[in-house]
C-alpha cells in the first residue's frame, strides 16, 4: 500500500485535504470520493506523498473551470498523453490515451537481464499493439507479452509486466 495525499486547489495555493493508504493512485481518487462529492465548489490534486516523479490526478468540480483547465492541461502534456480537450456543459473534459508496450525475449531466448525485459513501445490502441506483434514475431522474438504502461519506469520487471498485461484479440 502506498500513501496519497489531497490538496484543495485554490488560485494561487493549495491546502491539504487529507491522506489515504492506497493500491494506486486510482484507488486513492475513490477513497476521496466523498470529499469531492460534497465540496462541489472545490478542485482537488491527488498525489503519491514519496513519489519522486510527482506524478498527480486533477480532480474539478465547476468552479474556476479556467483554473482547473490550466492546471490538467499541463498535467497531461508534461505526461505525453494529452489528445483531445473540448467544453461541455461547462466542465472540461480531456481523452488520456492509454500507452502500451511489448515485452519479449530476443530470437536467442535473452532478455535485457535477470531482472529486466527487452521493451518495445506499442502505441495506444489494440490496433497498435497487433501490428508491433506482428513484427516481433516476423523479427523471430518469443515470450511477448503486451502490457499497460502506468507508470513511466527506466526498465520494467516481469512482476510489473505480469500485474499490468493486457489481453489482445
Amino acid at each position: 500500500m502506498k500513501k496519497f495525499g489531497m490538496n484543495e486547489i485554490e488560485e494561487g495555493c493549495e491546502s491539504r485535504v487529507g491522506t489515504v493508504e492506497a493500491e494506486d493512485i486510482y484507488e486513492a481518487a475513490r477513497l476521496f470520493k466523498n470529499i469531492t462529492d460534497k465540496n462541489t465548489d472545490s478542485n482537488y490534486k491527488i498525489f503519491e506523498i514519496n513519489d519522486m516523479l510527482g506524478n498527480y490526478l486533477m480532480v474539478s468540480n465547476t468552479k474556476n473551470d479556467l483554473m482547473y483547465y490550466n492546471a490538467l492541461k499541463w498535467q497531461l502534456i508534461d505526461e505525453g498523453k494529452l489528445e483531445i480537450e473540448y467544453r461541455f456543459h461547462g466542465k472540461i473534459r480531456g481523452i488520456i490515451m492509454t500507452k502500451y508496450a511489448i515485452d519479449y525475449c530476443n530470437p536467442d531466448g535473452s532478455t535485457f537481464s535477470d531482472t529486466e525485459l527487452y521493451i518495445e513501445e506499442a502505441g495506444n490502441t489494440a490496433k497498435d499493439i497487433r501490428t508491433v506483434l506482428k513484427v516481433l514475431i516476423k523479427d523471430g522474438c518469443s515470450q511477448l507479452l503486451p502490457f499497460e504502461v502506468k507508470d513511466e519506469l527506466e526498465s520494467y520487471t516481469w512482476d510489473y509486466v505480469n500485474k499490468n498485461k493486457v489481453l489482445v484479440d
